[in-house]
């Protein structure tokens, strides 16, 4: 059979499974190897043809049959959200507009809409909290509406390619995401309130950056010059993070388990990417902010381990117009207190506009990764202050955090069993600056 025949009787297989009210386990499953074997088809030499056929059918070349109906579904269920904060809906909502107007996002688009609509099912939240409370024997408590529910999101899981089945592992629900409950998360790291995000359900972000077209004066009947930009295509991979909780039996037995692993999983998640999202290698984990800027980022205090109000102006003042509307401060708190103190000659304060949460007209923010003016321990080479468009940072989270109990962990030594439960929570994420002339940073 030709491919073109093929994605025909999948057209029609997957239509007729979308179309249905409800749809059992065995739909969600066949769902799965039939969207799969449609990519196949249309990654494959006859592309182009199968593309020409479907231009004459009810699918668009390059899109995957069902993606309207799951779409719709996935609007409800986000309208229908309950636990999680606007602004964690409003990421959701941003998400799935880049997968509809991406060219080639049907694929990403459809998975978004499963997962989305799998993980808020109330149902599914109530099967996890039976499996956070008994992890052996939970599953036997599943009502039938759970069951499917939970079989629902285990089919999205795989075909997100991060299922773990034979080690028990599970997608947490949508309100209990780590991915989504931390989008508001700024206590002593600000990044993820002013940097930019993107949620993916692939392993890498794509974006396109150009340095902006230049206009030209030019004489009557003169030939305009050429002044196509140059386009850049930034790539932020996703790295793979992850956190192991380990209990007591009676502990685990004993206290509201769930709640108290999802907020020590999201207070280790918040602290291993702070410092990630400023001073990341790159290598396996996010390329932090500092780390990404070069030589002509940087610029010098007058004098080391000092701070002075002209190292504040002068560091705004360096920053070019393009991205100065948009631009606002991180610093230490030291660094925030040295400069809301300094002095005028006349013994006046030199920022009086600081008890107002300003700097020179821009907003500052507290970042706890940067250092102290005052730090003696590197002269000259104290990363103190950042100054610049933080929508040039781009924070990439692929979704889809899970979760895996291990029943009994075992003691060194003898090898036997110590008494104890734990829990492995694993997610991915990227971080980079996506125009690195956006930033200044005083050094010192």
């Amino acid at each position: 059979m030709s491919a073109i025949a093929r994605m025909q009787e999948i057209q029609t297989e997957l239509e007729a499974i979308a179309a249905k009210s409800t749809r059992s386990t065995d739909d969600d499953v066949r769902w799965a190897q039939l969207l799969g074997e449609f990519n196949t088809l249309n990654k494959a030499s006859e592309l182009d043809e199968v593309r020409r056929a479907a231009g004459g059918g009810h699918t668009e070349a390059g899109t995957v049959p069902g993606v309207p109906v799951q779409r719709d579904s996935a609007r409800r269920a986000l309208d229908e959200l309950r636990g999680v904060h606007d602004e964690g809906r409003e990421r959701l909502t941003r998400t799935f507009e880049r997968a509809e107007g991406s060219e080639d996002g049907g694929h990403e688009l459809s998975i978004l809409s499963r997962w989305l609509v799998a993980t808020s099912s109330p149902a599914y939240s109530r099967a996890v909290a039976k499996l956070f409370r008994d992890p052996t024997h939970g599953h036997r408590e599943f009502t039938g509406e759970e069951l499917d529910a939970f079989q629902r999101a285990k089919v999205v899981e795989r075909a997100m390619s991060i299922g773990t089945d034979s080690a028990g592992g599970f997608l947490l629900p949508t309100h209990l995401d780590p991915q989504i409950m931390l989008s508001n998360a700024g206590a002593i790291d600000p990044m993820r309130q002013i940097a930019r995000h993107a949620q993916i359900a692939t392993s890498e972000w794509h974006g396109v950056s150009s340095a902006g077209v230049t206009a030209s004066w030019d004489g009557e009947a003169a030939e305009v010059s050429d002044d196509s930009p140059t386009l850049a295509q930034p790539t932020v991979p996703v790295h793979k993070a992850q956190a192991f909780i380990a209990a007591s039996i009676e502990a685990a037995e004993d206290t509201s388990i769930q709640s108290q692993v999802t907020n020590l999983f999201l207070d280790a998640k918040a602290r291993l990417e702070s410092a990630a999202f400023w001073t990341g290698s790159g290598t396996n984990q996010p390329t932090g902010l500092i780390t990404a800027l070069g030589a002509g980022q940087k610029v010098a205090a007058a004098t080391a381990d000092t701070l002075v109000a002209a190292d504040l102006t002068g560091l705004q003042v360096v920053l070019s117009p393009r991205w100065q509307p948009r631009a606002r401060w991180a610093m230490n708190l030291e660094t925030i207190n040295g400069a809301a103190s300094l002095e005028t000659t006349a013994g006046n304060l030199r920022f009086p506009e600081m008890a107002n949460g300003t700097l020179l007209r821009k907003p500052f923010h507290e970042c706890s990764e940067l250092d102290g003016a005052g730090d003696t321990a590197a002269a000259g080479n104290d990363n103190v202050a950042v100054y610049g468009d933080f929508s040039n940072y781009l924070i990439v989270d692929r979704i889809g955090a899970t979760v895996e109990f291990i029943p009994h962990l075992f003691a060194t030594g003898a090898n036997r069993p110590s008494g104890q439960r734990g829990w492995y929570l694993y997610w991915r994420v990227g971080g980079d600056a996506l125009i690195d002339d956006a930033f200044r940073l005083l050094t010192a």
